[in-house]
């Protein structure tokens, strides 16, 4: 069954289900390590974050958009290790 599937029936939550799901996306990663940055990517959601304005640069003002280049380059960073 298609893990959005698992999903939506709420079998993720089965921690035998997903310990199944997640083995079986590392080993797809080990043939092309790009599957599981898109995993993470869109699981997390990061993806989206260079078109939204989700730091209030008011406070942050140090944060600008090459810092949430950076933060996007880290998490892809950290999915292709994974």
């Amino acid at each position: 069954m298609p893990i959005a599937r698992l999903a939506e029936a709420g079998k993720l939550r089965d921690e035998q289900v997903l310990l199944a799901q997640t083995r079986a996306a590392c080993s797809r990663t080990k043939r092309s390590p790009t599957s599981l940055r898109e995993f993470f990517g869109q699981w997390l959601g990061y993806r989206s974050f260079l078109e939204q304005e989700s730091v209030d640069r008011t406070v942050f003002k140090d944060f600008d958009d090459a810092a949430q280049a950076g933060n996007v380059r880290r998490a892809d960073t950290i999915g292709a290790r994974y």
